[in-house]
């Protein structure tokens, strides 16, 4: 499987805002930076690290926004007006590698106003000491995550102090959950989205008690179009989304007002904006949602 980055690499092409060349800020595929990296900023919620690469995949596709060191911190500006929502980012703005970065901590809910200077962005040289000072990234410096991305999470940012900075977009092939490993079997609920402990054998046991039928299946990594490890029901060969720690057993319903946007909503009912786009069907967490739309609501059921 081929794992994509995000960044904002692409020089300040004719020295005006916005991406005039389509390529200032963009995904493109893992490649291994020349200069190495000295750690990675993780969120240590997973909800954040996944809100934080829906940000960042969305700034990448929009081309209203390009790359300036002189004008680095516009689209944190544009953001801010646009209620976090990229698809309402219509006035040309940039951001540089560093600032794009802390844009997203903050679109994903983290409080960055500690991490600015005078209204400046965290720069490289800085940015693993401000990013941890907010409380929510731990600083990881094992080689295993600097040398290549197998360990490497979706959210996950890369940082050479000297020089760069990008966001990892896809799982690595050993980015399981803390626990697992491809070939564990799991017990699984059709529909629940419920983390279960390791089992052994075609038996796995779970360690809370769900009333529905439980099935075995089995950790396989996804195929190439997917950025995600999958279970795999053992008897049907049945391709199931991976298990989130969470559990999401319940359902609500929640109609849009003026002012709502998808990431409001699931801070408000503690879920993701990537499970309510699932459960209703939409192509991405960024489609427009008017009031007076009713969607359906994961939300985490009490321990």
């Amino acid at each position: 499987m081929t794992q994509r980055i995000g960044q904002a690499y692409g020089g300040d092409t004719a020295n005006q805002p916005g991406d005039q060349s389509g390529g200032e800020v963009r995904v493109q595929a893992w490649f291994a930076y020349a200069r190495g990296w000295n750690c990675v900023l993780r969120a240590k919620d997973s909800a954040v690290a996944e809100r934080m690469a829906a940000f960042c995949e969305a700034v990448c596709k929009n081309d209203h926004v390009g790359y300036s060191q002189a004008r680095r911190n516009t689209l944190r500006d544009a953001a801010r007006k646009s209620g976090w929502d990229v698809a309402k980012i219509t006035t040309p703005c940039d951001c540089d590698c560093s600032s794009l970065m802390a844009v997203c901590a903050e679109a994903a809910g983290v409080d960055m106003d500690g991490a600015y200077t005078s209204g400046n962005a965290p720069w490289t040289g800085n940015m693993a000491q401000k990013f941890a000072g907010t409380g929510a990234f731990e600083v990881l410096t094992e080689d295993k995550y600097l040398s290549g991305p197998d360990w490497l999470r979706r959210g996950d940012i890369l940082v050479n102090a000297a020089y760069h900075t990008m966001m990892v977009l896809d799982d690595g092939a050993e980015a399981l959950p803390e626990g697992f490993k491809v070939g564990d079997v799991l017990c699984y609920v059709p529909g629940g989205g419920v983390h279960f402990a390791p089992g052994d054998g075609a038996e796995p046991t779970c360690f809370r008690e769900f009333s529905g039928p439980v099935y075995p299946a089995r950790v396989v990594m996804t195929a190439p179009d997917t950025p995600r490890p999958y279970l795999v029901l053992m008897e049907a060969q049945t391709v199931c989304g991976w298990v989130a720690q969470e559990s999401l057993t319940r359902q609500t319903a929640h109609t849009v007002v003026a002012g709502d946007s998808m990431w409001g909503i699931a801070r408000k009912y503690g879920t993701t904006m990537e499970d309510i786009r699932a459960a209703n069907g939409m192509k991405s967490v960024f489609d427009p949602i008017h009031p007076g739309d009713k969607l359906v609501v994961p939300v985490a059921a009490s321990p």
